[in-house]
């Protein structure tokens, strides 16, 4: 063996590992923690699985002129069918309701419907009376819901919700 080169004993190996075990053992091990909008667990015999649909949580900054919500998923436009028509909704995802405002009066006569990621439609044929109107989400369970806004001749837009 040659005095010259390096080569790494069983003392020396062993020396490194219990660096690298304490070196990881000092870290912070967190989990990350999610909305949920969906999920479910499937159980059989051979085992069981869970899943869920959802994002991760957020971080909030409050300042004087507002807030702000660091990875929220805002209001998702779907469909628009008219340029001079514009609509959001907030806060999205939401726990018991939201703001539906609208911010381009196109029409005297609009209506909104509620409408479940399967298709079911909830909620039909509510006027909209006023620029802001709030529709409650409390009695829906979590899950993903679509907010269609028309009138008695088109459609004008499609917003996507989140219950958790």
């Amino acid at each position: 063996m040659n005095p010259q080169t390096t080569i790494l004993t069983k003392k020396n190996r062993l020396a490194l590992i219990w660096i690298f075990i304490l070196f990881i053992a000092t870290l912070e091990i967190t989990a990350q923690t999610t909305v949920n909008a969906s999920g479910a667990t499937a159980e059989t015999s051979n085992g069981s699985i869970s899943y869920s649909v959802g994002q991760t949580n957020y971080i909030t900054s409050e300042g004087s002129t507002g807030l702000v919500a660091q990875g929220v998923q805002q209001t998702y436009k779907i469909i628009s069918l008219n340029a001079d028509a514009s609509y959001t909704a907030y806060p999205n995802p939401t726990t018991d309701s939201i703001d539906l405002v609208v911010n381009n009066e196109t029409s005297n006569d609009l209506y909104y419907s509620i409408i479940d990621n399967l298709g079911k439609t909830l909620l039909t044929n509510v006027r909209i009376t006023s620029r802001s109107t709030t529709i409650s989400f409390k009695e829906l369970p979590p899950a993903v819901y679509f907010v269609k806004v028309y009138n008695v001749i088109k459609l004008y837009q499609t917003l996507k919700i989140i219950k958790y």
